[in-house]
């Protein structure tokens, strides 16, 4: 897989996220060895709606 950003390889990654809050919890996503992009499911739902968003106001 290709880095969005710099056309790099994208390798996947485990992720832990801790939280004073809450307890640690991990989830699976893709970092570019190149420039250090991450992308994980919320990420590229984030931008995808973003992307729409700026589609409609162009319009």
């Amino acid at each position: 897989m290709n880095c969005r950003k710099c056309g790099g390889l994208m390798v996947a990654e485990k992720f832990l996220f801790t939280s004073i809050e809450s307890r640690p919890w991990d989830y699976v996503g893709a970092r570019c060895l190149c420039c250090g992009r991450i992308e994980d499911p919320v990420i590229l739902a984030h931008e995808m709606r973003a992307r729409s968003r700026r589609s409609r106001a162009r319009g």
